[in-house]
């Protein structure tokens, strides 16, 4: 990567110190300074100096802070990474992420938000991309304090955006056969 930060894409099972097994349920609060994998269930706060893996067997509901995480597992909390963090495509976290570095696979389930301070301040005006508001018409009635389903509002939006190229005229387009000129390529001619 060119920036001192090892992306984890290899497995790391081989570089875990301490397996905390799929048959175990623990609360409290976990403290290491190597690698853990955590393959049970876990409820509580985490914190750790080094490499935490979380299996794709382990639920995890708690507050963690790592140097690297690694998650095939379920998260439910925050988590606070110094280097890394990566969820792999089996993974499923509900809750903050804090780290410099992220990298999410395909399949992987990410809700909360993310925080990535590498040191640097966003030096883009915020009228580099200003906002163009999208009308949004009426469809179906929505119970009061409802929102819609994030899919409706992504087809209302694509149909919106549909009707809007078609209303624009465009620009001297033959609309039949008679229109084009002789010797100009037709729609489909090969060069």
């Amino acid at each position: 990567m060119g920036n001192g930060i090892p992306i984890i894409d290899e497995p790391v099972e081989g570089k875990i110190v301490t397996v905390i097994a799929d048959d175990l349920e623990i609360k409290g609060t976990i403290r290491f300074k190597t690698s853990v994998m955590l393959k049970g269930v876990f409820e509580g706060e985490i914190f750790s100096e080094g490499l935490m893996v979380v299996g794709p067997t382990a639920k995890v509901t708690a507050t963690i802070s790592t140097k690297t995480l690694v998650s095939h597992g379920e998260i439910t909390g925050d988590v606070t990474a110094v280097q890394q963090v990566v969820l792999r495509e089996t993974s499923t976290h509900i809750g903050d992420i804090k780290t410099p570095y992220i990298m999410i696979e395909s399949g992987a389930v990410f809700n909360g938000t993310c925080t990535m301070d590498r040191g640097q301040t966003n030096t883009m005006p915020d009228t580099a991309f200003p906002e163009q508001p999208v009308p949004v018409e009426p469809s179906s009635p929505v119970e009061e304090g409802r929102e819609q389903p994030p899919e409706i509002r992504h087809e209302q939006k694509k149909r919106q955006l549909k009707e809007k190229v078609q209303a624009e005229e465009p620009a001297n387009v033959p609309e039949t056969a008679a229109e084009v000129k002789e010797g100009e390529p037709k729609h489909g001619d090969l060069f």
